[in-house]
């Protein structure tokens, strides 16, 4: 097709402010590569590593022959040598330059403290910054030394693997071994893990997919899912944060214990479950369990079992209203009280006594006990569906 010029003007001023826009786009979603940034590699057939870094992403991954590790060293004043590597032939330190501030811009708005002079026992930091006095802050703008190292681990089968982490996020996937992931500050992002895995972050969540093995989640700070997993036993203890678990199976027990936020179950089962929070409510349904001991300090609780053994099974809020569901094949003898009131769904419970703030009655053979009890809130007793 012939264009004239005057037509061909008209497209050009057409379309050029959007060829701009495009180009800053990429411009803008580009990450900065700085000049002085270097890569640097380090091995070891130790079946065992333990591994110190401050600063940057981390990932794991499974299926080395050995303990292959690479380090990127990156930010504007990377330099080659600016970072160094301190290994033997079961620990790898990755020592940065000594700062009193340093500048992570993955960070955003955040700042995140560390105190290497406090001579905590097992504070790694105080190991590689002990000779300097008060905190050492990283930020995500400003001034200061802007330097982090991103490390890509890789884990033979089998193996026992330890990394101490300071600032940014940890992924980890595909792992046959005994783990352990401990970062003061950063999402930790688990999957396809064989062996007993523990999971440490000050602040951070915690995501798990796909375990096999023992699992124990401890956050300060940050929401915890676990799903489509199986193991020995599992522990969630968060300071603050929502608890999330879905379609697990465990033949030990089952404890959760938050501060602060809510706990939900769906389609789990264990031998014992412990749950425990000060403030925020129970959402469990589907569950399989030989024993059960909720207690919140204020937050309804719902709970629906789907199977349940001969042990105890108890309820205790402070504040909030419970429901509970059991199965049409309960065995069990059931105590419930509150001063809001009690109600009983179902009618072919037996030896039923009953005034407006407390019930007994027997389903089945009575194997089971199960009590309820709540400061405030009513009760109610229902079938599941």
């Amino acid at each position: 097709m012939h264009h004239n010029s005057s037509e061909l003007s008209r497209v050009i001023r057409r379309f050029a402010p959007l060829a701009m826009l495009a180009a800053l786009a990429l411009f803008v979603a580009a990450p900065a590569v700085h000049a002085g940034e270097y890569s640097e590699s380090w091995s070891t057939s130790s079946n065992s590593l333990t591994i110190h870094n401050l600063i940057g992403e981390v990932q794991v991954s499974g299926g080395g022959s050995e303990f292959e590790v690479t380090v990127h060293v990156r930010g504007a004043d990377a330099a080659p040598g600016s970072i160094t590597l301190d290994g033997s032939n079961d620990k790898l330190e990755i020592v940065f330059p000594e700062s009193k501030r340093f500048v992570y811009p993955k960070l955003g708005r955040g700042k995140v403290n560390f105190s290497p002079s406090n001579n905590e026992p097992r504070s790694w930091i105080s190991d590689l910054f002990g000779s300097m006095r008060g905190n050492i802050e990283v930020n995500g703008s400003g001034s200061g030394t802007e330097i982090w190292a991103d490390l890509e681990i890789r884990v033979p089968d089998g193996a026992e693997f330890v990394i101490y982490h300071g600032v940014g996020d940890l992924n980890a996937s595909g792992i046959e071994g005994e783990i352990t992931l401990d970062t003061s500050s950063g999402r930790v992002n688990v999957e396809d893990m064989d062996g007993s895995l523990l999971v440490d972050t000050g602040s951070g969540a915690v995501s798990v997919r796909n375990s096999h093995g023992e699992l124990t989640v401890d956050t300060g700070s940050g929401r915890v899912d676990v799903s489509d997993s199986e193991g020995d036993s599992l522990l969630v203890d968060t300071g603050s944060g929502q608890v999330t678990l879905s379609n697990l199976r465990y033949s030990g027990d089952i404890n959760v214990d938050t501060g602060s936020g809510r706990v939900t179950l769906e389609n789990v089962e264990g031998d014992e479950f412990v749950i425990d929070t000060g403030s925020g409510g129970v959402n469990a349904s589907g569950l399989r369990a030989d024993a059960v001991s909720i207690d919140t300090g204020s937050g309804s609780v719902e709970l629906e079992l789907t199977e349940m053994g001969g042990g105890e099974f108890e309820i205790d809020t402070g504040s909030g209203g419970i429901t509970l569901a059991l199965p049409y094949n309960a065995s069990a003898k059931v105590h419930a009280e509150s001063n809001s009131g009690v109600d009983l769904q179902f009618d072919d419970a037996k030896n039923v006594r009953k005034d407006d703030d407390e019930i007994d009655f027997v389903v089945g053979g009575g194997a089971a006990r199960v009590s309820l009890e709540t400061g405030s809130g009513r009760v109610k007793i229902i079938r599941s569906n």
